[in-house]
């Protein structure tokens, strides 16, 4: 598990740099309108479509399946379900059933749209 948050880490960071480079080395053009250094912008775009679905997977991977089990919002309204829910459901302290739904549901849509990419 580490290993797999440490390279969605290190791919954020080479993006964050990517961009933070990009306005640090920002030139003003001659009618005073600044340009951002757009090799390193031209970097981050080639390589997203690639890291992309790798981090989908990642997500996929870490959540152990939950795509294949996760209540729809609708289910949380049912007063008898409600309470299995949020005690089987939930994640870490402080993130409820909601939250968690709403991360699978998250991670289902990221997933399609790698796909369709």
């Amino acid at each position: 598990m580490q290993e797999k948050l440490g390279e969605c880490l290190l791919e954020l960071e080479i993006f964050r740099g990517s961009f933070y480079g990009s306005e640090a080395l920002a030139t003003e053009r001659p009618n005073g309108v600044w340009s951002v250094h757009q090799p390193y912008l031209a970097a981050a775009n080639l390589r997203a479509p690639r890291v992309y679905p790798r981090i989908v997977e990642i997500i996929q991977t870490l959540a152990a399946g939950g795509f294949f089990y996760a209540p729809s919002f609708a289910d949380l309204d049912e007063p008898n379900l409600r309470p299995d829910l949020e005690r089987y459901v939930r994640g870490r302290p402080g993130v409820d059933a909601t939250d968690r739904i709403a991360l699978f549901k998250l991670a289902w849509d990221a997933k399609k749209i790698a796909k369709e990419a």
